[in-house]
C-alpha cells in the first residue's frame, strides 16, 4: 500500500532528477567548446572537440563598422555590435 509520502518522494526525485540532466546538459555544452587562438583576422575563435568552431571579426570594406559572425557550417551574420555578436556566437555553439 501507498502511502501520501511515498508519492511526494517521488515527485521530489523526478524533479531532481529533471534539474541534474538540464544542468548535465548546460555542462556538457560547455566543455565541449573552447577559446582558442584566433586565425587571421578573427578576433575571438571557439572551437569543437568535434572540429566545428564558431569566430568573431571586424568587419572590412563594405562591412567595415560591423562585426562578422561565422561558423564551420557556413553561416555568416553581419551585426552592428560586438554584445551581439557574442549573443550570436554563444547561441550557434549551443
Amino acid at each position: 500500500m501507498s502511502t501520501g509520502d511515498d508519492d511526494e518522494e517521488w515527485v521530489q526525485l523526478a524533479t531532481l532528477r529533471t534539474r541534474l540532466r538540464t544542468v548535465l546538459g548546460d555542462l556538457d555544452t560547455s566543455l565541449r567548446w573552447r577559446l582558442v587562438r584566433e586565425m587571421r583576422d578573427e578576433s575571438r575563435r571557439w572551437e569543437s572537440v568535434d572540429g566545428r568552431w564558431v569566430a568573431l571579426e571586424l568587419g572590412e570594406g563594405p562591412d567595415l563598422g560591423s562585426v562578422v559572425v561565422t561558423d564551420s557550417t557556413g553561416r555568416r551574420e553581419l551585426v552592428a555590435s560586438f554584445d551581439r555578436a557574442l549573443e550570436i556566437a554563444k547561441a550557434w555553439r549551443t
